[in-house]
């Protein structure tokens, strides 16, 4: 039996095994893939799709609040963190000078120890300073943003776009590089409203379902 997210045998393996003809086999995985029950990466091979999260995204929704609601087991791995100095579109997302110190930390989301997302963050120095030690010991951006003063994380913008991962994101989702992944470039402020996390998401379709929900702003 083949588990949720792992490759199908391929086409003529199935077809020995069956003792059929592969156009049958062929015939019978695009019957799954019509109904959404596999998935085809080409170069990979055909994967058992997984149940995937249904996230909906708003001004203070989180990914892993989405998580818990459906029982799994949200985690989150620092991968590398690191002082850069804040190029002209940072610095004008974090409303700092540009050149401003920052400190950039790279991250692994991961939902029933399987990745799903890959992020790049930035924070404004010296205010977070220590904060990637922080979430890496409480595996939570939110809780080491309060150990920071910041009481409540309000999204300001999202950008949604579909891009190709680079060969280090390929390996960490652990999908193939011609297999599009959606980036969300997010910036979020603190209750004053002062910008104090951006963020670059790169998150594996198949397993993450995006919701925008539209409310009738007319009473």
């Amino acid at each position: 039996m083949v588990a949720p997210g792992e490759r199908l045998p391929t086409e003529a393996e199935l077809a020995r095994r069956f003792g059929v003809h592969r156009n049958t086999i062929r015939r019978a995985i695009e019957r799954l893939r019509a109904k959404e029950l596999v998935r085809v990466e080409h170069g990979s091979g055909t994967f058992v799709r997984e149940a995937a999260i249904s996230y909906a995204v708003g001004i203070r929704t989180r990914l892993t609040t989405a998580v818990l609601v459906e029982t799994r087991a949200p985690a989150r791995r620092v991968l590398a963190s690191a002082p850069v100095r804040a190029d002209g579109r940072t610095a004008a997302a974090l409303c700092v000078p540009v050149g401003s110190p920052l400190l950039r930390v790279e991250m692994l989301r991961l939902v029933d120890d399987k990745p799903v997302a890959i992020g790049t963050y930035f924070y404004p120095l010296p205010r977070f300073k220590g904060i990637a030690r922080l979430i890496g010991e409480l595996g939570s951006i939110t809780e080491a943003l309060r150990r920071g003063g910041v009481n409540e994380l309000v999204r300001k913008s999202l950008r949604v776009k579909a891009s190709l991962p680079s060969q280090a994101d390929a390996k960490a989702l652990g999908v193939s590089r011609t297999k599009p992944v959606l980036e969300l470039t997010s910036v979020s402020a603190d209750e004053r409203g002062v910008p104090v996390q951006i963020s670059r998401s790169r998150i594996v379709s198949a397993r993450i379902d995006l919701v925008f929900e539209f409310r009738d702003p007319t009473p």
